[in-house]
């Protein structure tokens, strides 16, 4: 029998029902500082991790998204400059989500700016996360052709999934906005963004949170966060489309579920992160990584590796 198929089932009597299926509901939570309410949307299942038999390896065991036979859309990829968005406003369509035909997806960006999260230590998801307030939605939605597109969270991986060019960074922020169609299923669009460490400069995106790490050190603490500095990143990523500075594919979100069809923007030049906010975030999130997909369209790595010959 192929040693491969050996390795990927064996485990499946020990691990029994641990794995949780993927979820959909949505948890509120009022701060009591502010009475502002929160909604953290699950989008993700719960029950796996990145180090022991419930691994990125085996995810594929308990969803069928991230199964070897899932597609050749799989996220995180090595980013190349053949993936930028053309600069040209008529080729543009070259950045829609598929089923979508929509110009804006890459430029748009919520009308109003927003200033307060709050921010979670999240054991489930592996990650630290902001999530914004449920009754701004003029800050938190952008209205395109295809549909209206909510800001659902504001995640981080250490160090980060993707690469550009075979360079990996110190952390990668994914932007998460989410539409859900008329039969329900729902569509992603993510920014991503890195950050590389630097010994003298910091991106103002990190101006507020940066402090309130330590406040976030247990899982499940909670921080609400009154003053993010999103702004720039946002004009940010506005420009950088017009230039041609960002890089675009279509692949799937990188923890289970592993949900396919999504619009991946990212900037291609990385911003700065402080050493002291890089060890701080490190310490609560540990490894949060996937391991690198193969290119779209190009075949699955673990089908590769299964149906490959095991020596004699």
């Amino acid at each position: 029998m192929n040693l491969c198929i050996l390795g990927l089932y064996s485990f499946l009597a020990l691990l029994g029902l641990e794995l949780a299926a993927a979820a959909s509901s949505i948890t509120t939570y009022v701060s009591p500082m502010s009475d502002l309410a929160y909604d953290e949307y699950t989008y993700v299942a719960s029950g796996w991790d990145y180090d022991t038999v419930k691994g990125p390896l085996l995810w594929g065991d308990f969803w069928d998204g991230c199964h070897m036979h899932a597609g050749t859309t799989q996220s995180p990829i090595n980013l190349i400059n053949t993936l930028l968005v053309k600069s040209s406003t008529s080729n543009l369509n070259v950045c829609a989500a598929p089923g979508y035909n929509d110009a804006n997806l890459c430029l748009a960006w919520p009308k109003d700016q927003l200033r307060t999260f709050l921010m979670m230590n999240n054991p489930t998801e592996h990650t630290v996360k902001l999530i914004p307030p449920n009754n701004q939605p003029s800050s938190t939605k952008i209205e395109t052709a295809s549909g209206s597109f909510q800001l659902v969270d504001i995640h981080f991986r250490t160090p980060s999934e993707h690469r550009y060019r075979d360079e990996q960074y110190s952390i990668e922020a994914h932007f998460v906005m989410e539409n859900t169609d008329v039969n329900g299923t729902p569509h992603f669009i993510v920014r991503g963004l890195f950050f590389d460490v630097s010994q003298t400069d910091e991106s103002d995106f990190w101006t507020d949170i940066a402090p309130s790490l330590r406040c976030i050190e247990q899982p499940w603490n909670k921080v609400e966060l009154q003053s993010v500095n999103i702004e720039n990143i946002m004009r940010l990523f506005h420009d950088s489309c017009q230039n041609g500075e960002v890089l675009h594919y279509v692949g799937s979100l990188t923890t289970p579920p592993c949900h396919r069809d999504v619009s991946w923007f990212f900037l291609r030049t990385p911003q700065a992160v402080s050493v002291a906010t890089y060890k701080s975030l490190r310490r609560i999130m540990r490894f949060n990584a996937r391991y690198t997909q193969n290119y779209p369209g190009e075949s699955n790595l673990l089908a590769m590796a299964c149906h490959s010959k095991v020596p004699q």
